[in-house]
């Protein structure tokens, strides 16, 4: 019924929202994927579209492209019918936060956790804006439970599915390759195994997920001038996150789409006659960290802290302009999404403090929080990169949220003392009745 629910929110949204904007993420992704279904391969959705050249591309990571064009390949190409699918796509999610709840603290954490994300905002804009954060978010959510699942009953079969998923995460965000490190190192670690049967497990897990982006790492490093590890723009984000317009003033910690026009003193010499995608996000990936270094007092003092408050809706919370890096999402969304993330964080804090949570159970749930804020301090403040976190931060709340209602359970049924009880605590007697 939860997940039902969530679903008719998500299409709800998107039968009230306008559909994503024509030069933007969402448009790279549907456009891509109709040309995989026409046989072209990953290519340039916009030059294809412009210039009808089929020019090689690896700006995102492929999968989310190759998601929506299974949805044309079916014969729903349009941009409502892939906003659809998407919304379904999050409906899934929803199913696994609850599962993810209840492998952590049982049935009515599950219930708590699955209701919070299908009500959560920042997890249902990007099913209708077409962002690859939806897909994220349910892959991330999965390999948490399938984290759960190996330190509960530690199986090969369990460490390759593990596997699986982060590597299906990772050709979708590639930031959540981290999570090969922090979250699968630290789980194996911990289990009650020899040492060589817990090496074995993180080698199993290891090596599926590099085999499950091999292939596109393979595509990438062939294609291009330069070898490219999963997209472009891991490179060129460096040279739209720094420069003047986003070390003070209103874009502090954000991010200009003219920002290597500001840096062109730093710019290199392109070495081929006619860059490709690789050889241009490498010149401004180069401009920006020679920015940075330049201005690393700045950096350190003023732009990470402002790129962390932003991701966590920190920095300037209820200033919801494009400057503000919320990225055209509806104003009330954006709201809400704020107030939902305030409130499971107060949910959080009484959950750790009533119910005195252990730190090798949550850490898992953790590991997402530490990916996003090391990524928005190394890139930009949005709250966009937070989804990835939405499934840990619902468990979490859930966490609090059950914590207090059991609290307040005991408080309400515990039988006040008897008289002789008084008595005897009031001359220090040790009567008994």
């Amino acid at each position: 019924m939860i997940v039902v629910v969530g679903l008719v929110v998500r299409l709800g949204a998107v039968s009230m929202t306008d559909p994503p904007r024509l030069i933007s993420d969402a448009t790279y992704f549907r456009v891509q994927g109709l040309l995989l279904t026409q046989g072209h391969g990953f290519v340039e959705p916009f030059v294809w579209t412009l210039q009808h050249r089929l020019v090689a591309s690896a700006f995102h990571p492929p999968l989310f492209s190759v998601v929506l064009g299974g949805v044309a390949w079916l014969g729903f190409e349009s941009v409502g019918a892939a906003r659809v699918a998407a919304c379904f796509l999050g409906s899934v999610t929803i199913l696994m936060v609850g599962i993810l709840g209840r492998s952590v603290g049982g049935r009515r954490v599950g219930l708590v956790a699955a209701a919070i994300a299908a009500l959560n905002p920042n997890l249902w804009v990007p099913d209708g804006a077409l962002a690859s954060e939806a897909l994220a978010a349910l892959l991330v959510a999965t390999a948490l439970v399938l984290a759960y699942a190996l330190a509960r009953r530690p199986r090969f079969l369990v460490a390759t599915g593990l596997g699986v998923a982060l590597g299906l995460a990772g050709l979708t965000r590639p930031e959540t390759l981290l999570l090969s490190v922090i979250l699968v190192g630290p789980l194996v670690a911990s289990m009650e195994l020899p040492t060589r049967r817990r090496i074995e497990f993180f080698v199993v897990t290891s090596v599926v997920t590099a085999l499950v982006i091999g292939p596109w790492v393979v595509r990438t490093a062939t294609v291009f001038e330069r070898p490219v590890l999963i997209s472009a723009n891991g490179q060129a984000v460096l040279g739209y996150a720094n420069c003047p317009a986003t070390y003070d003033g209103n874009w502090l910690g954000s991010w200009r789409i003219d920002c290597p026009a500001q840096t062109l003193e730093f710019a290199p010499k392109p070495s081929p006659a006619n860059p490709d995608e690789a050889e241009l996000a490498h010149g401004h990936g180069i401009q920006g960290v020679e920015y940075a270094k330049r201005h690393v007092v700045t950096l350190a003092t003023k732009v990470i802290p402002a790129r962390i408050g932003r991701t966590w809706s920190l920095y300037h919370p209820f200033d919801f302009s494009d400057a503000k890096t919320n990225e055209s999402k509806p104003r009330s969304a954006a709201l809400l999404s704020v107030l939902f993330l305030w409130a499971s964080m107060v949910a959080t804090v009484g959950g750790v403090l009533l119910r005195r949570l252990k730190l090798a159970r949550v850490w898992p749930l953790l590991t997402p929080l530490f990916t996003v804020t090391l990524v928005s301090a190394l890139a930009y403040g949005t709250p966009r990169f937070r989804v990835i976190a939405e499934p840990s931060i619902a468990v979490l709340a859930a966490l609090g949220v059950v914590g207090v209602a059991d609290w307040l359970r005991r408080v309400r049924t515990s039988p006040p003392p008897s008289n002789s009880d008084a008595v005897a605590a009031s001359d220090g007697s040790t009567t008994r009745c």
